[in-house]
């Protein structure tokens, strides 16, 4: 069974701020999430793989030294495994 992750977690291990996480995700460059219950919804692990494996990197590096939301992503789905 897939992990389950909120969206402070999920908008976290991207480097974006919630609000930012949502519009990524009603555009559709983030997973959609599974309803939970009303009001309650999470991303599972296996959908967040599928999408960082789909990434291209050049397409995500932001200026500066800062990782880029593709190596945030991989580095999500690594400590997603030693959990």
């Amino acid at each position: 069974m897939d992990k389950l992750f909120t969206e402070k977690e999920v908008a976290e291990y991207f480097g974006v701020a919630k609000s930012t996480f949502w519009l990524g995700v009603k555009k559709g460059k983030f997973p959609r999430p599974v309803r939970i219950m009303d009001r309650v919804t999470r991303w599972r692990q296996s959908d967040i793989q599928a999408f960082t494996a789909a990434l291209d990197p050049d397409d995500y590096k932001p200026k500066g030294s800062r990782k880029s939301n593709h190596e945030k992503a991989l580095d999500f789905c690594a400590s997603v495994e030693n959990r």
